[in-house]
Order: structure tokens, then C-alpha cells, then sequence
């Protein structure tokens, strides 16, 4: 996915660098960390690593940065 995203951009002639690109986790493979290795164009990656069921609740954060962060359920 990688390598096809940046095909695209360039079939277009976007040539500025990407700031963030994300992936859901079916995306999380080594041919695509490769990928993102080889390149310096993409500045940030957010990538899920695995997969949360629908109405499945997100298990509590004890960790700092995570106040007003939304889950799916819509909680605040």
C-alpha cells in the first residue's frame, strides 16, 4: 500500500512530502514497514496493529495525553 500510495501521488505530481498517512490494521505487514523504511517522504505513520469488534468497548488508558480523546462509542 505504501509503494501505491506514493505512485499515486506522483501519477499526479504531488511531490511535497506526506505528513501523516494511516492504516487500519490489515495494512501492518513487513512488506509495507519495508517499504515505509525505504523512503524519507512520509513524515508520520499511524498504523493499528489490531483489530477492535464492533460496540467493543476500548479497554481504560492509564497513560497522559489521552484526556478528550474519543472512543467509537461516542464517549467524552
Amino acid at each position: 500500500m505504501v509503494e501505491q500510495t506514493l505512485a499515486n501521488l506522483n501519477e499526479i505530481e504531488v511531490t511535497e512530502p506526506v505528513k501523516a498517512l494511516t492504516m487500519d490494521a490489515g495494512y501492518f505487514s513487513e512488506e509495507n514497514m519495508a517499504a515505509l523504511d525505504a523512503n524519507d517522504r512520509i513524515n508520520n505513520l499511524f498504523i493499528a496493529t489490531g483489530r477492535q469488534k464492533h460496540n467493543e468497548r476500548m479497554p481504560a488508558s492509564d497513560k497522559e495525553g489521552t484526556k478528550g480523546v474519543c472512543s467509537s462509542q461516542g464517549d467524552h
